[in-house]
């Protein structure tokens, strides 16, 4: 029996690829607005949905006189990518290759005969059975590797990350991983039944992480942290009671996706939570490792893209400024499970990822879960 030793050397992201932007996929939030109000009038002549039809007038009412600008300022979106001929695994295999592409260009010792294992993400997937990871590994052609789909709501693209770390970290013969987040909660997840639907787009980012035998210590993707809490809760009528206990990091939650595939209603709740509960425990965990947020200095938060005052507020707790959040919410809205890795594409492509600084990817779903992940940028 062949004994694998723990991988000690650094593990690093050599290249990252997220869905292009394109006008013709860009929807704002007056068209977004107006697709919400077509189908409550819609829902009002459905016979089926006849218990329903207060709730649709009411809701209907509410947003006659609803603004594109009141949105914005509300959550902080001005636009988002809506692809309704897509689906989540073809979304992923897009970023995929782009980011296969740029590992190419960052590393040229790098093939995809070094993928080792796939970890696919995402809160929407394609099959009642997630097959993300045999998906991309059958159009990518590659040859015999490991693999895992994931379906843990917005935390799916960061813990299929930490899947894949622990993978190479523990499996010295993994040189290579790849990482793939594809999600459709603006164009399939939501059912336009109120105004929760301006949140979401749709969206894939993906990342190539490769051990370097070379790299400094201290650098790359540091142990991570992440919490699933079985309670306490006091169900008051779809309002949750919550407070985690310490030590442990999330609070269960009622899934985001109702039973007619509709996200409609949710994350107000969950939001409570973020705002009150999780910032603590991630701040003594920051805390009780010896870490040091530097905002001023090179310190960087990609959060889950919820809304601009959630991050917003949620940072300000963890000791983030405004300026040092790095976020997608203008122009791609919450792409769910796709968020902090599109993030980290975008700012990375901007040239606004540094070697030296420390980012933290910072998330978490509606089951409730969340993953809070160092990562030190590698001097090239």
């Amino acid at each position: 029996m062949i004994e694998l030793l723990p991988n000690p050397y650094p593990i690093e992201i050599i290249g990252s690829g997220d869905t292009p932007t394109e006008d013709r996929f860009a929807k704002g939030n007056e068209e977004t607005l107006d697709r919400i109000r077509t189908n409550l009038r819609a829902l009002l002549e459905d016979p089926n949905r006849r218990d329903e039809w207060s709730k649709f007038e009411t809701e209907l009412e509410r947003l006659s006189s609803r603004t594109a600008k009141e949105v914005t300022d509300k959550i902080g979106v001005v636009s988002r990518q809506y692809r309704p001929d897509d689906d989540s695994y073809g979304l992923g295999l897009i970023s995929a290759k782009r980011a296969i592409e740029n590992a190419h260009i960052n590393d040229p010792d790098f093939t995809v005969g070094k993928i080792g294992f796939i970890a696919f993400g995402s809160s929407t997937s394609n099959n009642a059975f997630p097959g993300g990871d045999a998906f991309v590994h059958q159009y990518l052609e590659l040859g015999p590797t490991e693999g895992v789909s994931l379906s843990n709501a917005c935390c799916s693209g960061v813990k299929a990350m930490v899947y894949a770390y622990r993978a190479m970290r523990l499996d010295p013969s993994i040189e290579a991983a790849l990482v793939v987040t594809g999600d459709v909660p603006g164009s399939t997840g939501t059912a336009d039944e109120d105004e929760d639907a301006t949140l979401w787009g749709d969206g894939g980012a993906s990342f190539v992480l490769k051990t370097n035998r070379k790299g400094r210590p201290g650098t790359g993707i540091f142990v991570p942290y992440g919490r699933l809490d079985a309670g306490p809760y006091e169900d008051k009528g779809n309002k949750y009671d919550m407070t985690l206990s310490e030590g442990q990091g999330a609070a269960r939650c009622h899934r985001g996706l109702r039973l007619n595939g509709s996200m409609c209603g949710h994350g107000h709740d969950i939001y409570e939570i973020v705002r009150r509960e999780i910032p603590k425990h991630d701040l003594a965990w920051i805390l009780a490792n010896g870490y040091v947020i530097d905002c001023e200095g090179d310190d960087r938060l990609l959060p889950h893209n919820g809304s601009l005052k959630m991050i917003t507020r949620h940072g300000r707790a963890l000791g983030f400024s405004e300026e040092s959040i790095f976020h997608r919410i203008p122009d791609r809205a919450n792409q769910s499970a796709v968020s902090a890795l599109s993030t980290y594409a975008h700012f990375s492509e901007q040239g606004k990822i540094r070697p030296g600084m420390r980012l933290w990817f910072d998330v978490f779903g509606s089951n409730l879960e969340w993953w809070l992940v160092p990562y030190q940028v590698p001097y090239t």
